[in-house]
C-alpha cells in the first residue's frame, strides 16, 4: 500500500534515534545492521512517496546522501546529522492545518473479550531481553480474548512461535514498513469482527495517532515501557485515553507488566508478575553439568575472554575434585563475538586445569537471527546453570527453570527478572561471589547430602514464614517471625554460604523494624514492599532451590525404594 511522506519520514526519524540513543556494542552489531538496511530501506520508499510540502526536493537529496554515507563506523554520527534534517523538516510543518488527538487522563477501562483479532507489533526499539519480558502479558490478553487470532510482528524471527504456536509469527527485518502495510491492507470488517492492535516499545512514538490506519473496527493499545504509560485509542472514539502506572511494591518491569494485565483484563491476570514457561528439563545429567555461558551484551562490559576462563576456573576449584561439567559459548551473530566466543573455549581447553569448553552450534550451519533462538532453546534442554551478562538470555533462559547467574554492571532492578531462578551479581563481585554461587546451584542437584539436617531444617522455616506472610497479617508477627528464622538460618549457613553477606544485611533491617513496630505500630500494606524486596533476594532463592534440591532428590529416593520394594528387590538386613 502507498504510504504518505509524513509517515515514512516519522519511522525513518525513529530508527535513526534509535541509533543515536541506544547503546550498540559488540554484543548486537547484527542489530545495528538491521538498523541501517532498514533505514536504506525507507529512504528507497521516499523517494517513490507523493510528494507535499513536509519535504523538499533538496532535503530528500540530503536524506539519500546521508544514507547512503552511513556505515557501522559512522552510524551514530550520521544519525545526528539525519536527525537534525528531520527536524527541520518537522519544525516547517503547518500544525493549525491539522486535527490533533484529544486525551484524557484517568484509569484504563478493561478491554472487551471480542476481539476477533490480535495484532501485536514489537517495535524497533524495544531489545530483545525487554521483549520477552511482556511474554506474561501476551498469555495473559490471548486468554481474555481467548476466541482471536494473534499475529505478531517482531524484529527476532522465531522467538514467539516457541512460545504461542497457535499465532502467526511475522518479522520486518529490513522492512520497516510490513506491519504497517499489513494493517493497511486489512479489511474494514463489522462490528464482530473487531480488532485489536498492540503496540509495544520501549518509548511512545505516538502509533495510536500515526501510521496506523484508523477503522471503526480496530482499537489501538500502545504501552511504553520505558516511560511506564499506556494509550488506548478506541476506533470509534473522539478521545485517547492514556494512564500511567507505577508499581507501589516493586520498580520493575515485570511488576509494571502485572499491574496493567490486571488493570486491562483481570479476569485473566496472574497472581504474580513472573512464571516460568517450563517445567525443569529432564535430559540434564546427574554427574557432568553443562553450563551455558553468553558473554555478550549491548552494553559496554569491561571483561576479556582470559576473565571468563578464570572465573570457569575458579568454580571448578570450588568443586569437588571428582565433579565435571562441561561449557557450552554462544557465539553471538557476527565475527567479531564468534572470535571472542572461540578465544574463551581455546583458553579454557589450553590451561589447567583443563574444561571442555565449545561453542554452542560449533558443528551446525552458522549461526543467524533467523535460526540462533531455535539453536538455543533446543540447547537448553541439557543445560544445568546458565552464565550470562545482563541482556536477553538473562530474561530468556530463566524461562525455562534452569539457575542463571547475571553479570551486571550495576544494582538496576527495574530490568531484573523477579523470578526464582534468577541471581543477579555486580560485576565489582566477580572474583568473590558467581563461583560460590555457581558450585553451589550445581551441587544443590547433586550433593543433598553435604546439606546439614540443622540448616535445611531452618531454611524451610525462613521460607515458609517468609511466603504466608499476608497483606492482612500482623506486622509484628511477620516481622519477629522472618528476623527470627533468618538468624536460625544464619547460624548454620556459615560465612562461606553465597551471599551470606547480603543475608546479614537483611537481618539488620528486620531487626530494626522490629524495634520500629514495638514503638510506633503501623499497618503491614506500608510494609509489604520491604516483603516483595525480601522475597526477591538472593539469598532467599539461593535456599529455596537449595531446599528444593534436596527434597526432590529425597522423592526420587523414596520412589525408587518403593519400586525395588514391589518388584522384591528389597531385602531386610
Amino acid at each position: 500500500m502507498p504510504f504518505r511522506t509524513s509517515d515514512i519520514l516519522h519511522v525513518l526519524e525513529i530508527y535513526q534515534g534509535i541509533i543515536s540513543a541506544r547503546p550498540l556494542e559488540m554484543g548486537n552489531g547484527e542489530f545495528l545492521r538491521c538498523l541501517l538496511v532498514s533505514s536504506k530501506r525507507l529512504g528507497e520508499a521516499l523517494t517513490t512517496a507523493p510528494r507535499n510540502a513536509d519535504l523538499r526536493s533538496n532535503e530528500i537529496q540530503t536524506l539519500s546522501a546521508l544514507l547512503k554515507e552511513q556505515n557501522t563506523a559512522n552510524a551514530k554520527g550520521v544519525a545526528g546529522k539525519m536527525l537534525a534534517t528531520l527536524a527541520e523538516v518537522k519544525s516547517r510543518r503547518d500544525i493549525a492545518r491539522r486535527t490533533t488527538p484529544l486525551y484524557v487522563r484517568g484509569s484504563l477501562p478493561a478491554l472487551s473479550r471480542d476481539y476477533k483479532h490480535l495484532i501485536v507489533i514489537f517495535g524497533p526499539a524495544l531489545g530483545l531481553g525487554d521483549q520477552i519480558t511482556f511474554l506474561q502479558f501476551l498469555q495473559q490478553l490471548a486468554r481474555h480474548c481467548a476466541h482471536a487470532s494473534m499475529t505478531i510482528f517482531s524484529l527476532y524471527p522465531n522467538l514467539w512461535r516457541q512460545f504461542f504456536p497457535q499465532a502467526k509469527e511475522l518479522h520486518y527485518r529490513g522492512q520497516p514498513l510490513r506491519p504497517f502495510d499489513h494493517l493497511g491492507r486489512r479489511k474494514g470488517g463489522a462490528e464482530e469482527e473487531k480488532e485489536l492492535v498492540v503496540i509495544a516499545d520501549f518509548d511512545c512514538f505516538n502509533f495510536h495517532t500515526k501510521v496506523i490506519t484508523r477503522r471503526a473496527n480496530r482499537d489501538i493499545l500502545e504501552l511504553a515501557l520505558g516511560r511506564r504509560s499506556v494509550w488506548l485509542r478506541r476506533g470509534d472514539s473522539a478521545w485517547v485515553r492514556y494512564e500511567e502506572f507505577f508499581s507501589a511494591l516493586l520498580s520493575n518491569n515485570y511488576y509494571l507488566l502485572s499491574g496493567i494485565a490486571r488493570q486491562l483484563f483481570p479476569a485473566a491476570a496472574d497472581s504474580s508478575p513472573w512464571q516460568p514457561h517450563r517445567a525443569q528439563g529432564t535430559g540434564r545429567r546427574p554427574r557432568r553439568k553443562l553450563i551455558f555461558l553468553n558473554p555478550f551484551s549491548s552494553k559496554k562490559i569491561p571483561l576479556q575472554p582470559i576473565d571468563w576462563q578464570r572465573l570457569l576456573v575458579r568454580i571448578k576449584a570450588t568443586l569437588p575434585s571428582d565433579f565435571e561439567f562441561q561449557v557450552v559459548v554462544y557465539p553471538g551473530l557476527d565475527s567479531s563475538t564468534r572470535h571472542y566466543a572461540s578465544e574463551i573455549c581455546r583458553l579454557a581447553a589450553e590451561d589447567r586445569p583443563r574444561i571442555h569448553a565449545t561453542m554452542l552450534g560449533a558443528e551446525a550451519a552458522e549461526a543467524t537471527a533467523f535460526n540462533a533462538l531455535l539453536h538455543l532453546t533446543a540447547a537448553l534442554e541439557r543445560v544445568d546453570l546458565c552464565l550470562t551478562v545482563d541482556t536477553f538470555t538473562a530474561h530468556l533462559v530463566p524461562l525455562f527453570a534452569i539457575p542463571t547467574i547475571v553479570i551486571t554492571l550495576g544494582e538496576n532492578r527495574m530490568f531484573w527478572v523477579p523470578g526464582r531462578w534468577s541471581f543477579y551479581c555486580l560485576l565489582d563481585s566477580l572474583n568473590r561471589v558467581p563461583h560460590a554461587l555457581a558450585a553451589q546451584l550445581l551441587l544443590t542437584h547433586s550433593r543433598p547430602e553435604r546439606q546439614r539436617r540443622e540448616f535445611l531444617e531452618a531454611a524451610r522455616k525462613l521460607l515458609a514464614c517468609s511466603e504466608s506472610a499476608r497483606e492482612d497479617g500482623c506486622p509484628e508477627q511477620i516481622v519477629g517471625d522472618i528476623q527470627e528464622a533468618l538468624i536460625e538460618t544464619l547460624r548454620y549457613a556459615g560465612p562461606t554460604f553465597p551471599f551470606h553477606a547480603q543475608a546479614r544485611r537483611w537481618l539488620m533491617l528486620w531487626s530494626r523494624l522490629a524495634l520500629a513496630l514495638s514503638r510506633e505500630p503501623v499497618q503491614i500494606e506500608g510494609l509489604w514492599p520491604y516483603i516483595i524486596q525480601w522475597r526477591e533476594s538472593e539469598f532467599l532463592k539461593l535456599l529455596a532451590l537449595t531446599v528444593d534440591g534436596n527434597e526432590s532428590e529425597g522423592e526420587a529416593l523414596l520412589s525408587k525404594l518403593k519400586a525395588e520394594e514391589s518388584r522384591g528387590e528389597l531385602h531386610s538386613v
